[in-house]
């Protein structure tokens, strides 16, 4: 299991940002990636391997709790590449990349928490 993604004190108005790749020709690529995340709002935004393959980005300007994760589900042995990243509004960021080789399940724990500065 990978490392979760966990974060603290994050100003208001930082971007989140997901991006799910793997190396190799797409025969070798032998997961599907999906994701959900529980906004601050209580609301929830789901993401389709498509949509992280692509890379997604999600604006932070609710004070709370951020709460998902972003599921692995691999057919075969395979690598897949998953960074994150918070890019405060000064510019500054908090980076995860960490890679995930595996055969089954495998989730990533995302935890976010922002408030007012």
């Amino acid at each position: 299991m990978a490392k979760p993604f966990f974060r603290s004190n994050i100003p208001l108005h930082s971007t989140f940002t997901i991006r799910v790749s793997g190396s190799g020709d797409l025969d070798a690529q032998a997961f599907v990636a999906s994701g959900s995340l529980r906004l601050a709002d209580l609301s929830t935004v789901s993401w389709i391997d498509l949509e992280l393959r692509a890379g997604v980005a999600l604006r932070l300007d609710v004070p709370g709790t951020y709460d998902g994760a972003i599921d692995l589900n691999f057919a075969r042995q395979s690598t897949a590449r998953v960074q994150m990243q918070v890019v405060k509004p000064d510019g500054s960021k908090f980076v995860y990349d960490e890679s995930v080789t595996g055969t089954g399940l495998a989730a990533i724990s995302i935890l976010l928490v922002t408030q007012d500065q």
